[in-house]
């Protein structure tokens, strides 16, 4: 719940989806190896020690990762920029009913 508002607010919402992506993969990739890791741990010392030592290093990790992106100034969206006739106050240069072929004239 608290990954999607973080990354809207460190990252904005321009490319959200494809930022939210990325994040879905790399999570699906640590949830697959994971456990292989942690069995390939098992196996060769007989001890889940060092596993919780490194499931509670990738906690960490993400700990600090969160908190760092809490930090991050929010990101600004520009205004677009108006066309110089419109800048100006000036509309169309030729008003619709003055020209030819229009139902108006």
């Amino acid at each position: 719940m608290i990954e999607p508002l973080l990354l809207t607010r460190s990252f904005g919402v321009a490319h959200f989806a494809s930022i939210l992506g990325v994040v879905a993969v790399v999570e699906t990739t640590g949830q697959i190896l994971s456990p292989t890791i942690a069995g390939a741990i098992f196996d060769a010392t007989g001890s889940y020690d060092w596993a919780l030592v490194m499931f509670s290093a990738a906690i960490g990790a993400s700990f600090v990762l969160f908190w760092v992106a809490s930090r991050l100034p929010r990101p600004v969206i520009p205004e677009p920029e108006l066309a110089p006739e419109t800048a100006a106050g000036l509309s169309d240069p030729a008003p619709r009913a003055a020209v030819e072929g229009t139902p108006d004239s």
